[in-house]
């Protein structure tokens, strides 16, 4: 059971080709079912995101990452509080990247270029 409803406020360009933002969202948030004209990479940095992605589900502990493509329908929900950064990459850009959703470990390279764009720490 949800309490609480999210459906990100989409525009439809990036204002840059790779774009990054924070979301913190509280506990049993579901949010709505939605798709993008760009790749989306969620890196979870607290908690664990449930996400079903073109009708695959994934649970997604922190430190890890879901990549999904551009235009592929998802939604997400979260049992507790959950901390994670999205990074939006232009159509183009993502087209170099899988063509289906998938889910991997954050490696400490790409854990510190994060760390250092947002100016805050994985912990």
């Amino acid at each position: 059971m949800t309490d609480k409803k999210f459906l990100p406020q989409l525009d439809e360009n990036l204002p840059t080709d790779v774009f990054f933002h924070y979301f913190f969202l509280e506990a049993k948030t579901e949010t709505l079912s939605h798709s993008h004209p760009w790749g989306q990479l969620h890196l979870i940095k607290q908690g664990r995101l449930e996400m079903e992605v073109d009708k695959q589900k994934m649970f997604c502990p922190a430190n890890y990452a879901i990549w999904t493509p551009a235009h592929l329908l998802h939604r997400a929900f979260n049992h507790n509080d959950v901390e994670y950064c999205a990074i939006n990459i232009e159509f183009e850009l993502s087209q170099k990247l899988p063509t289906s959703a998938c889910m991997f470990p954050l490696t400490p390279l790409l854990r510190a270029i994060v760390d250092d764009l947002e100016g805050k720490e994985f912990q």
